[in-house]
């Protein structure tokens, strides 16, 4: 009892390069314990500076943590706090950027639809399909085209890029034009559902 109390006094006069050292190269998990204690309000607070979300602010500083578990950093890192700082700045503003990417590819998507007229929908998508490379963002209209199902995707690609038909698209899958109205009618609202930012409806996408 008196030698793990020592330990535990050792480790909270230790600085913390020797901390996250001690953890790296002994799973040292007390060190580590220790670490999290010191950091986890200050890696909060800088998360909830920039996210202004409470929520956000736990889930990004657990996701942090969570990372130093399983990929501590090695002998590069001269001063743990201003790491710590630096890795939490870059976390929360990818997260902000990705967001708003998402966000205004979602907002240009509305607004390019009212755009349209009735039965010409497919301008609006178009013009996001052929402008996506220049979206500076990790998820965007390719990333969730990618997630359709392979019907939807082939007919979305034939009519809004190649402007096919129904008839036409019809007879090239071997399918009927019901079916291909249907895919397209899924497949715009899924992608909606994929795009919208942190909507969680994508696990519930129509086929």
């Amino acid at each position: 009892m008196l030698f793990e109390k020592t330990k535990t006094l050792s480790r909270a006069s230790m600085s913390d390069e020797d901390l996250i050292k001690s953890y790296k190269y002994t799973d040292d998990k007390a060190a580590f314990s220790e670490l999290y204690q010191r950091y986890r309000h200050l890696v909060f607070g800088v998360c909830l500076k920039y996210l202004e979300d409470h929520f956000k602010s736990e889930d990004v500083t657990m996701q942090i943590f969570e990372g130093l578990l399983t990929n501590p950093p090695g002998e590069e890192v001269i001063s743990f706090r201003a790491w710590v700082y630096k890795l939490t700045y870059n976390e929360c503003i990818g997260l902000l950027r990705k967001e708003r990417s998402r966000g205004n590819i979602l907002e240009n998507f509305k607004i390019n639809e009212k755009k349209s007229e009735k039965f010409m929908e497919n301008e609006g998508l178009t013009r996001l399909i052929s402008t996506d490379d220049d979206v500076e963002d990790e998820y965007s209209i390719s990333d969730a085209m990618k997630q359709l199902s392979k019907q939807q995707r082939i007919c979305i690609k034939l009519f809004y890029e190649k402007r096919k038909s129904y008839k036409q698209i019809a007879t090239e899958l071997g399918i009927n034009e019901k079916s291909v109205k249907s895919a397209l009618q899924n497949g715009k609202r899924n992608l909606k559902l994929l795009l919208e930012p942190n909507s969680g409806q994508a696990d519930s996408m129509e086929q």
